[in-house]
């Protein structure tokens, strides 16, 4: 009777030490899977890091969080453009990375408690670190050369410079000078680009492109000469003055004026390309008083998409050995004063 009642006392104190231990679980969050009829499966909810931190000066980041409760590390994951840059776990809340490329960067951390799987990670962090692109680029043509500048571009040490031409590549340098003279141009639309470098760094943003063209086009030359009036004894009749030159203008001729000093006499026209010869009626008078003798003024002018030439030449009606008047220019009452 007494083994009975001795066996009966054991089982009903297993029995309740059976039980206590089933209550005394961490009754911490629990997740369960979903559509599971299994027992849930527990586990540690470990909060994310806040107000984290990143500040940059010169090539170097130093990322700041703050702490997470009951955690002794903490894993740090850096990516750059989009890739992975660094991954490390720390116990210290400060992390400084030196070196830093031009980019972008994201960073996360998460909190580690013992050997429990971390914690949810951060809202990424962003910063980008940027050199400014290179200003006032200028391209400076003379001929076929092109003579390229641009401003400094601080903590610089050289520049990237690259030129398309008619959209493909057409020169790829890195230098150090802040000027680059191209020779040799062929015809067609060059645009040219330059972004700063520092040593040991990617070249920082490009500048905007500087856009020139190069016409096949030659720029026009002309040449004027003309016969002169004669120093003789005048009676103010028209002479016949002869005008001539070379154009070379390989998209047209050339166009002509003549003014007269007292602007009486006025004459225009063209030629063509080549030798020229143009013959105008001038009259041979001067005011008395005009002692430098009167002026007409022929000008040459030839124009294409390469520039535009000129030339004048001065012909003088001279002082005669007439005696004449304060004034006296005959006054041109015959009407022959406006020439076309």
């Amino acid at each position: 009777m007494k083994r009975g009642l001795i066996f009966t006392l054991l089982v009903a104190f297993g029995l309740m030490l059976w039980g206590c231990s089933s209550q005394t679980q961490d009754p911490v969050s629990s997740v369960s899977y979903a559509g599971s009829t299994g027992p849930q499966i527990l586990h540690k909810t470990i909060a994310a890091p806040t107000n984290i931190v990143a500040v940059v000066a010169g090539f170097t980041a130093t990322i700041t969080w703050d702490s997470v409760a009951l955690a002794d590390s903490y894993h740090v994951a850096i990516t750059f453009n989009g890739n992975p840059y660094l991954d490390v776990k720390q116990v210290e809340r400060q992390l400084a990375v030196p070196n830093l490329l031009f980019g972008s960067y994201s960073v996360t951390v998460a909190a580690i408690v013992g050997t429990l799987p971390e914690g949810t990670a951060s809202t990424p962090v962003v910063f980008t670190l940027t050199l400014a692109p290179p200003t006032n680029l200028h391209a400076a043509v003379n001929g076929s050369t092109a003579t390229i500048t641009w401003d400094p571009v601080a903590t610089a040490d050289g520049y990237h410079v690259v030129i398309t031409l008619n959209g493909n590549p057409y020169l790829d340098i890195t230098q150090a000078a802040r000027q680059l003279v191209v020779p040799n141009l062929l015809s067609g639309t060059y645009s040219v680009t330059v972004a700063a470098i520092v040593s040991n760094k990617r070249e920082g943003t490009t500048s905007t492109p500087v856009v020139f063209m190069l016409s096949s086009v030659v720029a026009p030359t002309v040449t004027v000469t003309a016969s002169p009036i004669p120093r003789c004894v005048r009676n103010g009749a028209w002479v016949t003055v002869t005008f001539s030159g070379v154009v070379t203008n390989s998209k047209g001729g050339a166009s002509y004026k003549l003014k007269d000093e007292y602007k009486k006499i006025h004459y225009t026209g063209t030629v063509a390309a080549g030798s020229y010869s143009v013959k105008l009626n001038l009259k041979d008078r001067r005011l008395g008083f005009d002692k430098d003798g009167r002026q007409y003024t022929f000008t040459i002018t030839a124009t294409n998409s390469a520039g535009t030439a000129t030339a004048s030449v001065v012909v003088t009606v001279p002082q005669d050995k007439k005696f004449r008047g304060w004034n006296d220019d005959d006054d041109d009452d015959d009407n022959w004063g406006w020439r076309y």
